[in-house]
């Protein structure tokens, strides 16, 4: 192989390997406010999503909120966050897991899968969730059947067992938070 040859095989070579490092750094410019490809945060996946991006989800997300009641006869009643108010609040902590991810590190960072998780704050007008459950049908005092156990009737010489009524009346202390804690 001759010197021009070598010279030309370097210069391309040299080539390279600068056409690689200004993508590389353009990647990392790139992932400087961008979580890394194959990023999760609670099972949710928000590669390539800039930490406003993924408040913005969240919150939208919160704004879905629907807390289901199941009840007796297959009814069912539903408060929403928006009957109570519900919001999501930034307290940076998605800001953090994004400083975990280093940008000069992004190509490396996205081959494997980040998985992390977090609890997302949020806040919700006490008030309103209250209102919201004294409104709820199950808690209506003319729409609520006590229970009541078998017994035994005298009718025309003969005993008959009446059935036992479930009923629908609930423990409204317990039941109020259970709501509570559900909403929280």
């Amino acid at each position: 192989m001759g010197k021009e040859q070598r010279e030309k095989i370097i210069k391309i070579l040299v080539g390279i390997v600068i056409v690689l490092a200004v993508l590389y750094l353009i990647g990392a410019f790139a992932f400087r406010d961008r979580f890394y490809f194959r990023s999760y945060i609670n099972g949710v996946n928000y590669g390539g999503k800039t930490v406003k991006e993924v408040e913005m989800k969240i919150a939208d997300d919160v704004s879905k909120y629907k807390l289901t009641i199941k009840e007796r006869d297959k009814k069912e009643e539903t408060i929403t966050a928006a009957d109570i108010g519900l919001i999501y609040v930034s307290d940076g902590t998605i800001q953090e897991l994004k400083e975990k991810q280093s940008p000069l590190n992004w190509l490396f960072g996205s081959l494997k899968k980040d998985t992390q998780e977090m609890e997302a704050t949020t806040t919700y007008d006490r008030n309103k969730l209250e209102s919201a459950i004294d409104n709820l049908v199950c808690l209506d005092e003319e729409k609520v059947v006590k229970p009541v156990n078998a017994y035994l009737n005298y009718k025309d010489g003969e005993y008959e067992v009446v059935n036992a009524v479930q009923g629908n009346q609930l423990d409204e202390e317990k039941f109020r938070a259970l709501v509570k804690d559900a909403v929280e």
